[in-house]
């Protein structure tokens, strides 16, 4: 893919990026494996999930009869067989590639094929099921951003609230201790 160029290799255990000066592999289940990692050095595939946490390990995944179709330059969706929409990334630094993030897009009807109509829409044809025309939105980097700060900006609202809690109950227990020694000493 521009503008890195190379080339994206999808088997059912992993998918690697081999040009010129640099390749790469990353595992998808237990069953990827090279012969000489020396050549191809092989790590475990990483959520480059938003919703998630970025940077997790993946759920175990196969590419068997997997249906794909680049969305952009360093984007590409694949549909499996068991219906699931996953979202690969081919993250570089100007010219040169350093990873791949694979998040999950969305669940959908076996795919018998699929493509990119523009920038903006994906059709799925099906056999087995109704066929889908998809608009969709890449996000942003600003859309990942805003997305961390909001889930941040929660976690820290929980914490604060829980500390809350955790006052106004040894406030009480406080209180209870203070009646029951006033009334013994009465």
């Amino acid at each position: 893919p521009e503008p890195i160029g190379g080339c994206l290799l999808l088997s059912p255990n992993m998918v690697a990026y081999i040009n010129q000066q640099h390749r790469f592999a990353v595992s998808l289940n237990e069953f990827a494996d090279v012969a000489d990692p020396s050549v191809l050095p092989l790590s475990v595939a990483l959520s480059g999930d938003s919703a998630g946490k970025d940077g997790d390990a993946l759920p175990p995944l196969s590419l068997d009869a997997v249906r794909h179709t680049f969305i952009s330059n360093t984007r590409l969706l694949l549909a499996t067989k068991t219906g699931e929409l996953w979202l690969l990334r081919l993250e570089h630094d100007g010219p040169r590639a350093r990873d791949i993030r694979i998040s999950r897009a969305a669940s959908t009807p076996f795919a018998s094929a699929m493509c990119a109509l523009g920038t903006r829409y994906l059709f799925l044809a099906s056999r087995v099921a109704d066929s889908l025309l998809i608009h969709y939105r890449a996000k942003t980097d600003d859309d990942v951003r805003a997305e961390k700060r909001r889930a941040h900006a929660q976690a820290r609202a929980t914490k604060v609230a829980e500390a809350r809690l955790r006052a106004e109950e040894l406030d009480a227990e406080q209180a209870a201790a203070a009646q029951a020694a006033m009334a013994a000493a009465a």
